[in-house]
């Protein structure tokens, strides 16, 4: 963990659309800081983007290309940057790479949708943007955040010693409850009717 804020803008992920890259260097270019990317390139739609638009940025120096880093180089990219991005629109289903930025102490400026809304704490752990507009002021404001606090948080709300905590106590809930137990019983007449049946009650005997 870095306690002071670094000089970068830090973009982990893939070079998709809706990994928010074109944000992200819009931003970097428009703020005057460095971009530093550390994205995957698979299929030949995201190498056509990558030749399209990260090559040129690289080129005029906004992009500080990483390509596909290991875990370790990512601790220590996020730990060292002012910022990490996630300004693509696409709802994020839990957004992984906000709680390991968070959980070395850099805050995450990202798009106000899917599970960042509840996973980034707006102007304490980062903040929530809905433009690019709002990105760069975010990214002025970003260096009066707590960094010690961001770590704090990340490591105390998604540690795995708490979601094992909580799974136990849902388990205790769930094995603490007990409903009564039912028997399912085919009626023999013709129907073919589902009855259900508590084994208390006496049942008919068929007509």
């Amino acid at each position: 963990m870095n306690h002071g804020a670094g000089d970068y803008l830090l973009l982990v992920g893939r070079v998709a659309p809706e990994k928010g890259i074109a944000e992200a260097i819009e931003v970097a270019r428009r703020s005057g800081r460095r971009l530093v990317v550390a994205a995957k390139v698979y299929d030949p739609k995201e190498q056509q983007m990558f030749d399209k638009l990260v090559q040129p940025a690289i080129d005029e120096g906004v992009v500080d290309w990483r390509g596909e880093v290991d875990a370790a180089q990512r601790d220590e990219l996020m730990a060292g940057a002012l910022a990490t991005l996630m300004l693509g629109a696409w709802p994020e289903p839990f957004g992984l790479v906000a709680i390991e930025s968070m959980a070395t102490g850099t805050p995450v400026i990202a798009r106000r949708a899917g599970a960042n809304t509840e996973t980034i704490q707006h102007g304490s752990s980062g903040y929530l943007i809905d433009d690019i507009d709002e990105a760069l002021l975010a990214v002025a404001k970003v260096p009066t955040l707590n960094r010690r606090q961001v770590a704090a948080y990340a490591r105390g709300r998604f540690s795995t010693e708490r979601m094992v905590s909580e799974y136990e106590q849902a388990y205790a809930m769930v094995m603490a409850a007990k409903p009564a137990p039912q028997t399912v019983l085919i009626d023999q007449a013709p129907t073919g009717r589902l009855r259900v049946i508590d084994p208390a009650d006496e049942l008919d005997e068929p007509a």
